[in-house]
């Protein structure tokens, strides 16, 4: 029977316009990132033979005249937003409703983006970004799980990948139309852009009536009251630590993200120095990459994991063999191509490979938890991945490069920890075999339950017999 739970006819968000709700968010919100990260938007400083332009020179209320350093706090700012907010988020997510939860975060989010475009100096820049993170919070917290409750049990998998697939699909327009818009209009003009297309979003989630979630995932106001915000987020932070095949695949996307990020950040002044190519053909190959690598690869891991079947076992199943072939394909490139067309069709080979664990890692994380942890796992695993892997890892990969002095040395390291993580997802799959299950159903499933929610009640009797005289009830 199938799990899919159908709106209510005075529901206006059915499930596919709540997908396509969630999808655009995530588009407007990763295309933010992509235009900070623009050359328009991002711009230059100002030397002796040119004026600055952009955000590190400014275009009004004088110069800012950002280091490369300075500049690079714009993102962490950002990050130390998100994990403030997300946490936190996933434990109001117990307790309100999904919707409004998430459209407070966008007002706060276009409050943000707004006071960028008119941020006076760069500590009030620096202040609203950690306030547009801050309001990315909740949407990090509750989007994939509603989609997870609300998606038809066939198209899951295709579902989940089609929100992932946004992420690549906002960053590359952000790149694209904010770097051109931001050279035209000033980058001032971008981010007011973005607050006044997210108000209409914001404001409509306010007013919006929850959708129909499964039983044993719906708010829990009295309970939450009862063992109050800390116990729960303590409560939550042990049962998580208790959820080993999470655990590992929380560690195995710090290594993905980590090794990511390094690669988009000097992949192409590695090929640049390796290929011998201008800044510019660089460039805009890695762009090319990213987008048709990450959304090819994005939509074929949702489509191969419905295939197959949409389990606990198979997303980690599809997780090691993308990761393993893919991080190989990618480190073969930098360690030995040296033709331009060759190192370009290699990267891309890789790339799509690797892309393809984004529906089933996001599976994974949402079906090796109870239900009602699902907003916390999403939450730290997003804190974790920026903690333990996009901050760290670039500078860590810099001072090797800076001690070596060589790109191909440093591009199959940085791969190599991609390479890494497929042990942590074959570890999970043979725990998966080994894991508790419970017998019994969940009343709110129509009286049937499948493997992989009967691991996570499971799971979920053994963190409760291990929190037992750990915290007050």
């Amino acid at each position: 029977m199938s799990d899919h739970l159908p709106a209510p006819a005075d529901q206006l968000l059915s499930p596919f316009r709540l997908l396509l709700l969630l999808c655009t968010l995530t588009v407007v919100i990763y295309f933010d990132k992509g235009a900070i990260a623009s050359n328009g938007v991002n711009g230059a400083q100002s030397t002796t033979e040119r004026p600055g332009f952009g955000i590190q020179a400014g275009l009004a209320w004088g110069d800012f005249d950002l280091s490369i350093v300075k500049d690079g706090f714009l993102a962490t700012a950002l990050v130390a937003g998100i994990t403030l907010s997300a946490p936190v988020s996933a434990q109001w997510a117990k307790s309100h409703n999904h919707l409004r939860l998430i459209g407070m975060g966008m007002v706060l989010w276009a409050a943000g983006a707004a006071a960028c475009s008119l941020a006076p100096n760069y500590a009030c820049l620096l202040a609203a970004r950690v306030l547009m993170g801050v309001g990315t919070g909740p949407f990090i917290a509750v989007s994939a799980p509603l989609v997870d409750d609300t998606a038809p049990k066939e198209r899951k998998s295709l579902w989940l990948a089609a929100l992932f697939l946004c992420i690549t699909l906002g960053f590359a327009l952000g790149f694209v139309v904010g770097g051109v818009a931001g050279l035209r209009f000033g980058w001032r003009a971008v981010l007011a852009g973005e607050a006044i297309g997210m108000l209409p979003f914001a404001l409509s989630l306010l007013l919006a009536a929850d959708v129909p979630r499964r039983a044993h995932s719906a708010p829990s106001r009295a309970q939450a009251e009862q063992r109050g915000a800390w116990h729960e987020a303590w409560a939550d932070l042990r049962a998580l630590l208790s959820l080993p095949i999470a655990c590992l695949t929380i560690l195995g996307l710090c290594l993905f993200v980590g090794a990511l990020g390094t690669l988009s950040f000097y992949g192409p002044k590695a090929a640049r120095a390796i290929l011998e190519i201008s800044p510019e053909v660089a460039d805009i190959g890695f762009g090319i990459v990213t987008l048709v690598a990450g959304s090819v690869g994005t939509v074929v891991g949702g489509l191969l994991l419905d295939a197959i079947g949409a389990s606990l076992r198979n997303a980690l199943l599809v997780c090691a063999t993308a990761v393993f072939l893919g991080s190989s394909i990618v480190m073969a490139g930098f360690a030995f191509v040296s033709n331009l067309p060759a190192f370009f069709i290699t990267l891309t080979a890789g790339n799509l490979l690797l892309f393809i664990i984004g529906a089933p890692s996001l599976g994974v994380l949402l079906w090796s938890c109870p239900p009602q942890m699902r907003p916390f796992v999403l939450s730290a695993s997003e804190v974790a991945q920026h903690v333990l892997g996009d901050v760290p890892t670039p500078p860590l990969m810099g001072a090797l490069q800076q001690w070596k002095g060589d790109w191909r040395l440093t591009m199959v390291a940085s791969t190599g920890l991609i390479w890494v993580s497929t042990f942590l997802y074959v570890a999970g799959v043979f725990l998966v075999r080994r894991a508790p299950l419970q017998p019994k159903t969940v009343e709110g499933l129509d009286g049937s339950e499948g493997e992989d929610e009967q691991l996570a009640q499971g799971l979920l009797e053994v963190v409760d017999a291990r929190l037992v005289g750990v915290l007050p009830v």
